[in-house]
């Protein structure tokens, strides 16, 4: 239980908070939630997502208590790489760039958590990395393999905080174990990819062709043009080649951060690509898919930098606007066939006509 001596348990390089969080309470015995109360007060931080959440006065009282300097604590938090990965653009529910767990009542529903088996199993001490929750990371460079973002065995996103006699190793709903089995191998040419946006990241800059602009501007950009992957039919749009290769075939696509990480390995290869060579080998694609304005910025996507909608706006053909039906309750449709039915009605259409048509020789 805590109290007495304080173990030291520093946060390792690149640990998340939650995960140091989980493995200081397990030293002493104690679950993360009642560390967690111990440490602030009432107001489980578990219900939220944590490692965005969390203040600096929060950190600071972790730092105290685990005996470990304050920077190295505000170093866990996914707070400076939001803040990189969305600019000036205020903080919201999904933040660009940041996976999304979807946390209700400490449960995560969302597989914005990822692992890479073959770390956590070669790990002295299994914790989870800062950089597993980045949208645009889905491989591990050290082994050249996909990241995994559900249990092998239930396919349950991975929740490793509750419950808290669970390992990190092993799935919170069922218990086996997240490192067994082999992930998909990752190509060169996807594992290129994620070096060029974490190289971007480390720069805060991405220049190519006529485009010259800060990380944040880049990955919106990306951001929209992921989301243009099918129409609204289910049809290829702007990236998507192969539907039946996708998990989520169909209309309804999820956006960057709540997608699995096979199709952001696909979909951010694609979009990077088309980047390259600003506008040339986006404007190929598009107009050999035949896109319009409104697929590729569909009105209910925000966040379109200039960059993108400048070249979109003046290449694109524009969208065929469609006409907005007046809805009319089934009581309103039976009383117009009623109308129209009476025997009177020629008669006074008739008459409205003359009226009209009158009015107009006059």
């Amino acid at each position: 239980m805590v109290g007495g001596a304080v173990a030291r348990v520093p946060p390792l390089s690149g640990e998340l908070t939650s995960s140091w969080l989980f493995r200081l309470a397990q030293s002493h015995g104690e679950t993360p939630h009642g560390l967690a109360k111990f440490i602030w007060g009432e107001g489980s931080p578990w219900t939220r997502d944590l490692d965005r959440s969390l203040s600096n006065a929060q950190l600071d009282a972790i730092a105290r208590f685990a005996r470990t300097p304050a920077s190295g604590a505000k170093d866990t938090s996914l707070q400076a790489a939001e803040s990189q990965c969305a600019g000036d653009e205020r903080k919201r529910a999904i933040a660009p760039g940041v996976l999304a767990v979807g946390v209700h009542h400490r449960t995560r529903r969302l597989h914005g958590q990822q692992v890479c088996p073959d770390c956590l199993s070669q790990d002295k001490a299994p914790h989870l990395r800062r950089t597993w929750r980045l949208a645009f990371v889905f491989a591990c460079v050290q082994h050249d393999r996909l990241l995994r973002d559900a249990c092998p065995a239930c396919d349950s996103p991975i929740n490793a905080y509750r419950p808290s006699d669970v390992p990190l190793t092993h799935c919170g709903e069922c218990g086996a174990s997240l490192t067994r089995g082999k992930q998909a191998r990752c190509d060169p040419m996807t594992l290129s990819t994620q070096k060029q946006l974490l190289q971007a990241l480390h720069t805060n800059r991405f220049m190519s062709g006529a485009l010259n602009a800060p990380f944040a501007d880049w990955l919106a950009g990306l951001r929209v043009m992921f989301g243009a992957a099918a129409r609204d039919n289910g049809t290829p749009g702007l990236w998507q080649d192969d539907a039946a290769t996708l998990a989520d075939r169909g209309p309804q696509h999820p956006q960057l951060e709540k997608s699995r990480v096979e199709r952001r390995a696909q979909g951010l290869r694609a979009v990077v690509s088309l980047s390259t060579e600003w506008p040339i080998k986006f404007l190929l694609k598009a107009r050999r898919r035949d896109l319009t304005q409104g697929i590729v910025i569909h009105p209910r996507r925000s966040g379109v930098p200039t960059w993108l909608a400048d070249v979109v706006r003046a290449q694109l053909r524009p969208s065929h606007k469609r006409v907005k039906k007046i809805y009319k309750s089934p009581k309103q449709r039976a009383n117009k066939r009623k109308a129209l039915a009476h025997p009177d009605a020629s008669k006074r259409i008739s008459k409205r006509l003359d009226r009209v048509l009158g009015g107009r020789s006059r």
